[in-house]
């Protein structure tokens, strides 16, 4: 991670490895159900303090890192809206790399810049640190986050690279 001139925070570049998921993935994807023909490369990510920190209980998919969209536009539509004073969250289903299956959230999450300007990521919240904890993630270790149907429903496999 660098810092620049302005004191802002500049992601490491990241080169995507394999752009292919892997037979293991695709083999649970199938077995709970899920669409392989929806199934695409979200974001390969290195992981940061705060997608570990358990105090944040988040791991973050920037939008400027996305390799392609994922969200339907209802879907789009429901995490634009706000819920009283917090903006909507959407529960998602969740592929540990060790394969476990667990329910998180995922929402929109705005920030303010020094510069006056705003950038928003997804973040997917709740839970993050069990999937954490059970699948020893760290800072710097490099994630592949994938996105998939099952029914109506958007569905995640995370996987170490």
């Amino acid at each position: 991670m660098k810092i620049n001139h302005r004191t802002e925070v500049v992601a490491p570049p990241v080169v995507i490895i394999n752009r292919e998921l892997s037979i293991e993935f695709k083999n649970h994807i199938t077995f709970i159900k899920g669409s392989l023909e929806s199934t695409k490369l979200v974001v390969e990510k290195i992981l940061f303090d705060t997608d570990v920190n358990p105090i944040e209980e988040m791991l973050s998919i920037p939008q400027k890192q996305m390799s392609s969209k994922f969200l339907k536009t209802g879907e789009e539509k429901l995490l634009s809206t706000r819920n009283g004073a917090k903006m909507s969250v959407m529960n998602v289903s969740l592929i540990e790399p060790s394969c476990q299956v667990d329910q998180i959230k995922l929402k929109i999450w705005t920030m303010n810049k020094n510069n006056g300007k705003t950038s928003s990521s997804y973040v997917l919240v709740k839970y993050c640190n069990n999937v954490t904890k059970r699948n020893g993630l760290k800072k710097r270790m490099k994630l592949q986050l994938w996105a998939f149907q099952k029914g109506e429903n958007l569905c995640f496999a995370l996987v170490k690279v």
